[in-house]
């Protein structure tokens, strides 16, 4: 791995591929398995081919260098494949001339908007890159990272086409929300811990704000170390701060989160909208107007003017109707500063006609007026109010069979005793899949059933204790909600001291403890950790509401009637029960997110998807697609990374306005904190040699090629390779040509011999006694002859 800068290093590329070396046991198995078996036979003449036993001691020698050279030929095309390369030592007066991998990673944050009357952070970044391309090589690879809340890889194979590198970044959304640099550079070393190249660079482009930077978070960087470490090649990352000194005292306005007190509402039923106007990096107070919009449009008469002090926070808020059902944008805009990115918040919301519940009375009477839920039957009466918000009917618990409840919204279940086994399951199914589910509990409730059936099977996030009573010095008079405990956006507007709701008497209720449990074990769906929305002046819990699936569940640890409290007799019981059930059908579609949450739309199978897309907010357009079974169809769409507006739309866009739906991904508010980094934290950020900081495209050029050069060493080895593999070449044809030649003597030497030894066995043989010489007669009979 590199070293000190001084020091010489050595690693390889490919390191796995040196398990190739075993394959230098193929020529050597190939020399033993080659060699020739001979049966030995004793034979005077062979002292006369002492000179063929030295020249096959020659020809094993050549055969043993050519052995070696074959083994070095096999480790040379390892070693080639490993891809070895060295820096410093030796090679730190080289210039790196070879190919280099980057990845440039802008910052995309909303900071990086800032308008001075010049060009933009953002702009100068895309500038400053364009600029950087033009001194990369054509062999260079670029990758290119916007970093938002969420790193997005906009170029995630690093290519050759710088081109395509530029169009990129002339493409890239606006700056908005917020950025997380440190999971954008480890995203970088990812990418190129799978590149090829030697030198491999990441480029981080930003406004130098320290907060984008997770500074404060040690453990962060300890992994990021980690990951730095882990590559055979360690990238270098270099840091641009491309502001102007002008820019540098900033002060900034920003509106925060919107605060809806419901996300689906009816018609003509009031809204109420409330957030925060901050103000930073000013010294005097200053007046500002904030306006509300609709769907982009500023609502006419509803601008207020708010004093706003340095460094400080002021809350507004507002209250809208709408007329007519469909999905809408709420927006809160402060007058503009020079930072607009923090300068609007926006949250959709639903528009329906009147909401279908189904209440499930428990304690029905003969007498209407002392049924269970006769109080709340009344609530929800058109003839009350204007306008039929909520349109509710009304089952007797022993008559109810849980069938067709998917037409309603919310299941209103009031002091029920126990239910089948069937309505079980249809409940959980119908939870699951985006819909509310009230229990309501009172003194008919098995507290068996509850906690063994209920409770086990997911349904209920809470188990029954007991039935609670006032201390007996306060039995007169009773025990009444803490307007504290009331936090959650559809209970706060009970908190006003005019509100009657918390002045509710309770003398008798159900002790709870809230515990999520598993829904099914099958699905894996399980009830989200319960939240106490609404506490006794006891101490305990009166509302506990919890998520399943897509659904919401919420119990109230007393009835819906007039036994155990005098809610029903407060103006304000019908508010509670209208917020409580738009709280539990608003579950169905979740339509504010964060970045990376997935939208989802309950549809229809035949829903015809090829004649809408889905919009982000920088206007791109996506397929739609539907996915999930015929019953249970769904969109879903996954690219949201981006903060601001989307929406569902038929095409060609605007064609429709009337079928559109909105969705908003929201930002984290810290970003408009523009402190810089100081000389500490950069200091923190260099230590360990994570990154270095440069200011210009000079001293960015001259940190690239320094001392600590590396280089490949396997284009040398090429050359190597192909030296002894000729050499190879000719020892095989040497020792092939010499062979034959060897051969060639030793046959013509054992033909000499073999005439010369039958020379003399032919004059060393007596005649035999019945051979009459040549030249002879028969009677001239010699006795013995004998050939000279």
């Amino acid at each position: 791995m590199i070293g000190a800068e001084t020091s010489m290093s050595f690693d390889f590329l490919n390191p796995w591929m040196l398990a190739g070396l075993a394959g230098i046991a193929l020529p050597i198995l190939a020399h033993l398995l080659s060699k020739r078996k001979y049966d030995v036979v004793q034979w005077g003449a062979m002292q006369f081919l002492e000179l063929g036993k030295e020249t096959r001691r020659r020809v094993r020698l050549e055969e043993l260098l050519l052995l070696l050279i074959r083994i070095l030929l096999i480790c040379l095309i390892v070693l080639i494949f490993s891809r070895p390369w060295a820096s410093g030592g030796f090679f730190k007066n080289l210039v790196s001339a070879q190919p280099r991998d980057v990845v440039i990673i802008v910052d995309g944050s909303f900071s990086m908007g800032w308008e001075d009357g010049v060009e933009s952070p953002h702009q100068r970044a895309i500038n400053w890159a364009r600029e950087f391309l033009n001194d990369l090589g054509a062999g260079d690879t670029v990758a290119l990272i916007d970093a938002r809340d969420q790193a997005r890889a906009v170029i995630e194979n690093p290519t050759r086409d710088l081109e395509w590198v530029r169009q990129e970044l002339q493409n890239l959304p606006a700056p908005s929300g917020s950025s997380n640099l440190a999971e954008a550079t480890s995203r970088a070393v990812q990418i190129l811990s799978q590149t090829s190249n030697l030198d491999r660079e990441i480029l981080v482009l930003t406004d130098g704000q320290a907060r984008s930077w997770s500074v404060d978070d040690p453990n962060r960087w300890l992994r990021f170390d980690d990951l730095l470490q882990q590559p055979v090649v360690r990238p270098r990352v270099w840091c641009v701060d491309v502001t102007e000194e002008v820019t540098k005292d900033r002060m900034n306005l920003t509106v925060g989160a919107v605060q809806l007190s419901r996300e689906l509402t009816v018609t003509d039923f009031p809204v109420r909208i409330s957030t925060t106007i901050g103000y930073s990096g000013g010294a005097e107070p200053m007046m500002k107007r904030v306006d509300l919009q609709v769907n982009g449009e500023t609502v006419p008469d509803r601008s207020i003017s708010v004093q706003l002090q340095p460094n400080g926070e002021t809350t507004v808020e507002f209250e809208h109707r709408f007329a007519s059902v469909g999905s809408y944008v709420l927006g809160v805009k402060v007058e503009g500063d020079a930072l607009p990115g923090d300068n609007t918040s926006l949250a959709a919301i639903e528009v329906k006609n009147a909401l279908p519940v189904l209440l499930v009375d428990g304690d029905r009477k003969f007498d209407p007026t002392q049924s269970e839920t006769f109080f709340a039957q009344t609530a929800f009466s058109p003839s009350l109010k204007s306008r039929d918000w909520v349109r509710a009917e009304t089952v007797g618990a022993e008559d109810w069979t849980a069938k067709k409840i998917d037409q309603y919204r919310v299941i209103v279940l009031a002091n029920v005793d126990t239910l089948s086994t069937e309505a079980i399951q249809s409940l959980k199914a119908y939870v699951s899949n985006g819909g509310g589910l009230f229990f309501a509990l009172g003194h008919r409730c098995d507290e068996r059933f509850y906690n063994q059936t209920l409770f086990d099977t997911g349904l209920l996030p809470v188990l029954l204790r007991k039935q609670g009573e006032p201390a007996p010095e306060i039995k007169e008079q009773g025990v009444n909600i803490q307007a504290d405990s009331l936090e959650l956006p559809w209970l706060k507007r009970f908190q006003n001291t005019e509100s009657s709701f918390p002045d509710a008497r309770f003398d008798r209720w159900w002790i709870v403890d809230p515990i999520s449990s598993v829904a099914d074990k099958k699905t894996s769906i399980t009830l989200s950790t319960p939240v106490t929305a609404a506490r006794l002046s006891s101490g305990d819990p009166l509302l506990v509401t919890a998520e399943l699936g897509r659904g919401r569940v919420l119990v109230m640890s007393a009835p819906l009637d007039a036994d155990w409290s005098t809610l029903p007799a407060k103006p304000d019981y019908v508010a509670f029960l209208h917020e409580a059930i738009f709280h539990l059908a608003a579950a169905g579609v979740e339509r504010n997110l964060l970045p990376g949450v997935p939208f989802v739309l309950p549809v229809n199978s035949e829903f015809p998807s090829e004649e809408f897309a889905f919009f982000d907010p920088a206007g791109t357009s996506y397929d739609v697609k539907v996915e999930g079974a015929s019953n249970r169809s769904y969109l879903r769409f996954g690219e949201t990374q981006l903060p601001g507006q989307y929406s569902l739309e038929k095409t060609p866009r605007n064609s429709a306005p009337t079928s559109r739906q909105f969705f908003v991904v929201d930002y984290d508010r810290g970003e408009s904190d523009l402190t810089e980094l100081t000389e500490a934290d950069q200091s923190f950020l260099i230590d360990n040699n994570r990154m270095q900081f440069v200011a210009n495209h000079v001293e960015l050029r001259e940190q690239l090629l320094t001392d600590n050069s590396r280089a490949e060493l396997w284009r040398w080895m090429v050359f190597l390779f192909l030296g002894f593999l000729v050499f190879e070449v000719w020892m095989t044809r040497r020792l092939v040509q010499g062979g034959h030649a060897t051969d060639d003597i030793i046959d013509r030497q054992l033909e000499a011999e073999e005439e010369d030894f039958a020379d003399t066995s032919k004059r060393q043989q007596p005649l035999p006694k019945n051979r009459i010489p040549e030249g002879r007669f028969p009677e001239e009979e010699p006795e013995d002859y004998v050939i000279d």
